[in-house]
């Protein structure tokens, strides 16, 4: 087929072939749209993940004793260790005394009643 170039058929032949561009331009430029589309809907996820993640935290962070917090507890705790500790200590050296005491007095009750 020799086909020869005429003005016209030159004409219409750039003309198509424009046409074709315009047309692989517009197929190229809607992929990149959904392209982009799914890369910021990922992103949104990722982000969504990320404050989900900041949220947790801020909860932990919430309900964590703090340390001030645990310092003054401890203290009390220790405190009332101590003094539980004395009282303790008062009534078993009472006890040792009482033991130590009691044939004494028995005895010498037992000698007045007599």
């Amino acid at each position: 087929m020799s086909e020869e170039w005429t003005l016209a058929s030159l004409k219409h032949y750039i003309e198509q072939r424009f046409n074709d561009q315009g047309e692989a331009i517009k197929t190229a430029m809607s992929a990149a749209e959904k392209a982009v589309d799914k890369a910021e809907k990922a992103t949104e996820k990722r982000f969504d993940s990320v404050n989900e993640f900041r949220k947790t935290l801020s909860d932990q962070a919430a309900l964590f004793l703090q340390r001030g917090e645990y310092m003054a507890a401890s203290k009390a705790l220790v405190e009332k260790v101590e003094k539980m500790e004395k009282v303790q200590n008062y009534l078993i050296g009472g006890l040792v005394m009482l033991s130590f005491f009691e044939p004494i007095i028995v005895t010498i009750i037992g000698r007045i009643y007599k």
